[in-house]
């Protein structure tokens, strides 16, 4: 018989002093990062077998996996002077290291199943812009007119991003661009500040928005531009983190806060 929480198995790297598992793909590979006793984390993929197998990006002292999808992953690493960089690891285990124009700071955050990914970058100037880079390699930043912070956080299989910018007064605010580039820019209702984290296969955008007390409350963005607010019963702050990807049901999860400021999970099914 099943275990009432469901069969639970403990990932640790040989050698490692800590291991952290950070994402999951159809085919249950794991992604991650480990740390070793000198101090410098790696990173390393899990198989569905239990096998694992442990890599680093070249030139890094410090690689960090954030993104998995049909064996692809993506994160950034740390070469020798903390510069940070871009990274895409591949199914049969080339990776390949990468970097915006002009960035001095990459962060991949998300791989679609195609090899396409985003994430953001920050340049010389302090400005942060986001990007996709698309599976042949091919890069392109954008950035929601008069962003000064752009963070692309999501990527769907259609090649859509969700995210959230940062404008000149330091107001958050939501978008989706769509695969052919055009960019559609949105806040909640009654939001001072608006954050895009999650977008499925169907361009349903998940995310958190603060309203005029400073509450912050979950919402889910449908295509069409209509935004429906959520709380769990007895929040006083939610934050959901990701909508499944592969459908178009709005399946949400996440945390929230009581008002003891205690944390629990939430899975929020339309």
């Amino acid at each position: 018989m099943r275990a009432p929480d469901g069969t639970m198995t403990t990932i640790d790297v040989p050698g490692a002093v800590n291991s952290f598992g950070t994402s999951i793909d159809q085919a249950a590979r794991v992604t991650g990062q480990y740390g070793t006793g000198d101090g410098n984390d790696h990173g390393f993929i899990r198989f569905s077998d239990g096998t694992m197998a442990t890599f680093d990006a070249k030139g890094s002292i410090s690689t960090v996996p954030l993104s998995i999808n049909e064996g692809r992953i993506t994160g950034f690493y740390n070469d020798p002077n903390y510069a940070a960089h871009g990274f895409v690891r591949h199914a049969d285990g080339r990776i390949v290291e990468f970097d915006p124009s002009g960035s001095v700071y990459t962060n991949p955050t998300t791989i679609n199943r195609h090899g396409a990914v985003t994430g953001l970058y920050g340049d010389s100037a302090g400005l942060y812009h986001g990007f996709v880079r698309a599976p042949d390699g091919t890069i392109t930043s954008f950035d929601p007119p008069d962003s000064i912070y752009t963070a692309g956080v999501s990527i769907n299989s259609e090649g859509a991003v969700a995210g959230f910018y940062t404008d000149s007064v330091n107001n958050n605010h939501g978008f989706v661009r769509a695969a052919h580039g055009t960019i559609t820019t949105f806040d909640a209702p009654r939001s001072t500040s608006t954050q895009g984290f999650g977008i499925n296969a169907r361009g349903r955008i998940a995310g958190q928005f603060y309203d005029q007390n400073i509450n912050a409350h979950g919402f889910v963005r449908s295509r069409s531009g209509n935004i429906k607010k959520f709380d769990p019963p007895g929040s006083v702050f939610t934050n959901p983190e990701s909508i499944d990807s592969g459908a178009d049901n709005g399946v949400v999860t996440g945390e929230y806060a009581d008002p003891n400021f205690t944390f629990h999970g939430f899975l929020r099914i339309p």
